[in-house]
């Protein structure tokens, strides 16, 4: 049932837009022949007042010897405003067609061409404006991204390889300390094994002195 509204829906429609279409071009074409018909006739028009002009200036001409240019002057002078009212007739007569089309068109819910014209200017600045919001937002993006990350560096610990050298100085400080503790512990030792060996030898030097008084003194 929904399927068969629709399709009902869809042929209308189709219908609708054919009759909108066939009734703008015929009023086009009616519009397009009245404007023919107007011109042709205004053409008409000015060809016969323009053959009346000339059979009146024969005639002045045979009545008026000397006064002939004169008439010749008037008749030129109505033969212009003919034609100026003939085109001013066909100035009216397109206005008032292009007037009927405007005002069919807008009968049937057609844009006119006016209006059509003011929406694409519209539509183009929309773009513009579009366009340079999003070039703006972009760039917002970009510096909020490197401010992110600038933050994001200066909050970060420091590297593991630095934690690590750290100890290594202290053990490359401690290493010659060690050394020289025990070059001192060295020197010590060889001082306390120097003091009993240097006293025993003091000693005999002591004794021997004694024993070469007591010599001297058996002969006597």
């Amino acid at each position: 049932m929904d399927r068969k509204l629709k399709e009902l829906a869809r042929s209308d429609d189709a219908a609708m837009l054919d009759a909108v279409c066939s009734s703008a071009h015929q009023i086009w074409q009616a519009g397009l022949g009245a404007f023919a018909r107007a011109q042709r006739e205004g053409s008409e028009l000015f060809e016969k007042l323009v053959q009346d002009g000339g059979e009146l200036q024969k005639l002045t001409q045979r009545f008026t010897g000397g006064t002939g240019v004169s008439v010749t002057d008037t008749v030129t002078r109505l033969a212009e405003n003919a034609g100026r009212q003939a085109s001013g007739s066909l100035d009216k007569l397109e206005k008032m067609f292009e007037d009927r089309v405007a005002r069919s068109l807008r009968n049937l819910g057609l844009p006119a061409p006016e209006e059509v014209q003011a929406l694409g200017r519209d539509v183009a600045e929309l773009k513009a404006a579009l366009h340079t919001a999003g070039m703006q937002a972009r760039a917002d993006i970009d510096a909020l991204t490197q401010a992110v990350d600038a933050l994001r560096i200066a909050n970060s610990p420091a590297p593991a390889k630095k934690a690590t050298a750290r100890p290594a100085r202290q053990a490359g400080t401690q290493a010659p300390a060690k050394k020289a503790a025990a070059g001192t512990a060295r020197k010590a030792a060889a001082k306390a094994r120097a003091k009993p060996a240097a006293k025993p030898a003091a000693k005999l030097a002591a004794k021997r002195p004694t024993a070469k008084k007591t010599a001297a003194a058996g002969p006597r």
